[in-house]
């Protein structure tokens, strides 16, 4: 580009340079100074500066290409370098790190798309608890007397309804159930946690295998009936107790409002 440059300044001082020797020359002619000098030189002067017009348009164009292109050349250069720097710490890296940013981005990832899972599957739930809140709202409005009333017409024919007719307090802490705002849908809450719902059936199935076993250890031929009933009621209740246990360390918080009511109807 600079060889470039040179080349058309050269060409623009030979034409300079002939077209101000050729002004001097006609000048001097003396033909022509005898023939109206005035009128012919201002002609020459005139033609003169239009081709020198000419030739400095075409310079300015020439120059402003030749820093354009100068331009283009600097932006390759520098996204050249800033290329093999990139390639050169890419190359610096060991194995081992690429391996180890590769996992870490795995991991990462892997977390993301956990957290976000577990995020949609809380909101279906609490819409789920939410659902069930809206879907009794109209039966808290009744009172006590019409909702037995409804729930005696709805089960007449109901295989429960034989312990209903024995056990009228069960009946009533039905109705308290629905009528109470928080009772059930804190009950519907106990779905929303499946990891530790998953937990509670192993250690509720650890239990019963438990029980197997401490009835297999209690057992004991030659026992006499009352001491065989006393036995037995040791183990019933220690395995009661400890299942009841059990069921207060996952879930008391979700089902302490229906242990209110329970003991506000039995108790």
């Amino acid at each position: 580009m600079h060889k470039k440059l040179q080349l058309n300044l050269f060409h623009l001082l030979i034409v300079t340079g002939l077209l101000t020797w050729g002004g001097l020359s006609f000048s001097q002619d003396p033909k022509t100074q005898d023939s109206n000098p005035t009128a012919e030189n201002q002609e020459i002067e005139e033609h003169d500066t239009q081709d020198l017009e000419k030739l400095l348009k075409r310079y300015n164009t020439d120059s402003e290409k030749v820093l354009e292109d100068s331009g283009k050349i600097h932006n390759i250069q520098q996204d050249a370098a800033t290329t093999e720097v990139k390639e050169a710490e890419i190359e610096e890296m060991r194995p081992s790190d690429v391996l180890e940013k590769a996992k870490e981005e795995s991991i990462q990832r892997a977390r993301h798309y956990q957290a976000k899972k577990e995020e949609e599957l809380k909101k279906a739930n609490a819409s789920y608890a939410e659902s069930v809140r809206v879907a009794l709202e109209p039966l808290q409005k009744l009172s006590e007397a019409e909702l037995l009333k409804r729930l005696d017409e709805g089960t007449r024919e109901s295989p429960v309804r034989p312990y209903m007719d024995q056990f009228p307090n069960i009946t009533l802490y039905a109705v308290r159930l629905i009528k109470d705002k928080e009772s059930i849908p804190s009950v519907v809450k106990i779905v929303e946690n499946k990891e530790r719902l998953i937990q509670f059936g192993s250690v509720m199935l650890f239990t019963v295998i438990f029980g197997f076993i401490l009835k297999r250890i209690m057992h004991r031929e030659g026992r006499s009936f009352i001491k065989a009933a006393f036995y037995f009621l040791i183990r019933v209740t220690f395995m009661m107790a400890l299942r009841i246990g059990v069921v207060y360390y996952f879930y008391a918080k979700e089902l302490t409002p229906a242990a209110k009511v329970f003991k506000k109807t039995f108790l």
